[in-house]
């Protein structure tokens, strides 16, 4: 191993994400550091065994953020709504490496989308299914807490084929939002 210089770890704090809660106290969050890595790993089985450590695995995670300061790879916190920077430094004990995460918590309701039938986060053609299947009583009721408030496009208090035939519009971007989102 001599000769052989040291590099640096590479860390890795994982995506960026939206995270939902229901709590005013905020959201517990699993951060993952898993992906980091130190290159210079796979060197490690040709050293002798009983040498003297040479910084060639990562031996440190420590994350800083709201929270403060904790360590390990996958630690959860608690994070109260907002949206919120947190730094991973990982040390191969010879060398630092920093990543950055961001995270947004946001309230339930903050995250209600019209016509979001499915709760999948997107309005699309299983969103139009569930409300044709809803007009032509297929169905009695939507998969979702808030199905009726959603599939109520244009404000008027019924569901009906005015709703379906502004849901079409929408996915075929002839309206970028729903007469109700004014109201």
């Amino acid at each position: 191993m001599v000769g052989i210089p040291n590099r640096p770890p590479v860390a890795d704090a994982g995506r960026d994400r939206v995270v939902k809660t229901t709590s005013l106290d905020g959201a517990k969050v699993l951060l993952d550091g898993s992906l980091s890595f130190d290159p210079d790993s796979q060197l490690k089985k040709f050293v002798a065994p009983n040498t003297p450590y040479d910084g060639r695995n990562i031996i440190k995670y420590k994350w800083y953020g709201i929270f403060g300061e904790v360590e390990g790879i996958s630690p959860t916190v608690t994070l109260p709504i907002g949206t919120w920077d947190i730094t991973l430094i990982v040390s191969d004990g010879l060398i630092n490496s920093t990543d950055k995460v961001t995270i947004t918590v946001k309230k339930e309701d903050e995250l209600f989308l019209y016509e979001d039938l499915n709760e999948d986060g997107k309005i699309d053609s299983l969103d139009s299914a569930l409300l044709g299947r809803y007009i032509l009583v297929i169905i009695t009721e939507f998969p979702t807490e808030n199905g009726e408030i959603a599939a109520d496009l244009n404000g008027d208090g019924k569901i009906n084929t005015m709703d379906y035939t502004l849901l079409k519009r929408y996915i075929l971007s002839m309206i970028d939002k729903f007469p109700v989102e004014d109201m």
